[in-house]
C-alpha cells in the first residue's frame, strides 16, 4: 500500500517502536511512529476504493479523516496502557522473532481489515438501507458458494466460484450492473436470488472484470430494486433455516472427506507428517465454522489460524512449506460444504 521508497523509512526500527505499545511500556514518541504509519496504510486504502468519495461526500470528512476514524479502534488502551487491539492481534504469533518487513506486513493487514470493517460501519450509519443490503449480499455468498470474497488493494470483493476472473479486463460499474439485473430481473427476487442472475450475467459476459468490489454489488443491486420500485430493498438480513441441518455436523463429515484422502496423497508419500495434517484441518475446520456457523468470517485468516496452532512457525516457512496445501485443502472442504448445504 505504501510506495517503495516510504516503506525502506519506516520499516527500519518498526519492531522495536511496536514492541513498548504491545507491553503496555510508555513509548512515548514511538506510539505516534506507528499512529502514523498506520494512518499512512489507511488513508492509501482509502484513496483506492472505488467508492470512498461518496463517504467523503457524506461525512464532511477527507481521506485522512476517515482513515483516523477506521483505525481509532487500534490505538484505545487499557488501565495498564497496552494497547488491547494491536497486543491481541500479535499475541497469536512469535513476534520477538519477526523482522521488521514481516511486523510491516502483519500491521498492514490489520490495518486494512480495519479500515474494511470502517467502511461498512459508516455506510451503516449513513446509509441503513445499503448496509442491509451489504450484509445479505455478505452471508447468500457465503452460504450458496456462488461467489467466494477476495480483498483486492485493500477493498473486499467477489468473484465467481467459476471460470476465468479477467482481471485484465475494466471492472464493471454498479450502472452497468444494475441494467444487466433490470434486464433478466422482475423485482421480486431477494438477495439470494439476485446473487444467482449475477453470477450468471457476470459471467456470460466478457468486456468486463468479473472481480465485483463488494460496494458495486450493494450499489447495483439497490438501484435494481429503485427501478423495480421493489419492496425488498427494505428485507430483512437472510439466513440459513438451521433447523434444515446441523451445519458443525456438515463441516465435520466434509473435513474428515478430504483428509482421508489428503492423507493418501501427502501422508503416506511421506511429504507430511499426519500431526501437521491434523493442524491443517483444525485451521480448516476453524475457519468453515467461523463462516457457516457464526456467519461472520470476515477476519479469518488460515495463515494466522495455523501459525497459532504452530508457534514455532515463521511467516515465511509457512509460505514456502504450507501455503499452497492448506489453501487447496481448505478449498475442498469449502466446495463439499456447500454442496451439502445446497442438498446436492
Amino acid at each position: 500500500m505504501l510506495s517503495a521508497p516510504n516503506i525502506r523509512v519506516l520499516v527500519r526500527g518498526i519492531k522495536s517502536r511496536l514492541a513498548p505499545l504491545l507491553e503496555g511500556r510508555t513509548a512515548g514518541p514511538e506510539d505516534f511512529t506507528i499512529v502514523r504509519i498506520s494512518h499512512a496504510i489507511a488513508k492509501e486504502s482509502l484513496a483506492r476504493k472505488i467508492h470512498s468519495g461518496a463517504l467523503e461526500r457524506i461525512h464532511g470528512l477527507n481521506y485522512s479523516d476517515l482513515a483516523y476514524d477506521c483505525i481509532a479502534e487500534l490505538f484505545a488502551r487499557d488501565e495498564s496502557g497496552k494497547y488491547v487491539a494491536l497486543a491481541s492481534y500479535f499475541a497469536a504469533f512469535n513476534f520477538a522473532q519477526f523482522s521488521d518487513e514481516e511486523v510491516l506486513f502483519h500491521l498492514q493487514r490489520l490495518v486494512l481489515t480495519k479500515v474494511k470493517h470502517g467502511v461498512y460501519r459508516l455506510y451503516q450509519q449513513t446509509d441503513p438501507q445499503l448496509g442491509r443490503i451489504l450484509r445479505n449480499i455478505k452471508i447468500a455468498a457465503q452460504s450458496r458458494g456462488l461467489f467466494y470474497e477476495v480483498d483486492r488493494l485493500g477493498e473486499a470483493c467477489l468473484v465467481p466460484s467459476t471460470g476465468d476472473a479477467l482481471e485484465e479486463m475494466p471492472l464493471i460499474q454498479p450502472e452497468e450492473l444494475a441494467q444487466w439485473l433490470v434486464r433478466s430481473g422482475s423485482g421480486n427476487e431477494f438477495v439470494p436470488e439476485l446473487l444467482e442472475k449475477v453470477s450468471d450475467v457476470i459471467r456470460a459476459q466478457e468486456e468486463r472484470c468479473r472481480i465485483v468490489p463488494l460496494v458495486t454489488m450493494g450499489l447495483s443491486i439497490r438501484m435494481f430494486y429503485e427501478q423495480k420500485r421493489s419492496p425488498h430493498a427494505e428485507e430483512g438480513s437472510y439466513t440459513i433455516d438451521d433447523s434444515t441441518f446441523d451445519s458443525g455436523r456438515v463441516i465435520e463429515a466434509a473435513c474428515t472427506k478430504v483428509k482421508l484422502k489428503a492423507k493418501a496423497k501427502y501422508v503416506d508419500r511421506g511429504k507430511i507428517a499426519q500431526e501437521v495434517l491434523d493442524l491443517y484441518f483444525k485451521a480448516i475446520e476453524e475457519g468453515l465454522m467461523h463462516r457457516f456457523v457464526e456467519h461472520d468470517g470476515s477476519d479469518f485468516v488460515l495463515s494466522d489460524a495455523l501459525l497459532k496452532l504452530m508457534p514455532g512457525l515463521t511467516f515465511e516457512e509457512y509460505r514456502k512449506k504450507h501455503k499452497n496445501k492448506i489453501e487447496y485443502l481448505g478449498r475442498l472442504a469449502k466446495k463439499q460444504v456447500v454442496l451439502k448445504l445446497q442438498g446436492n
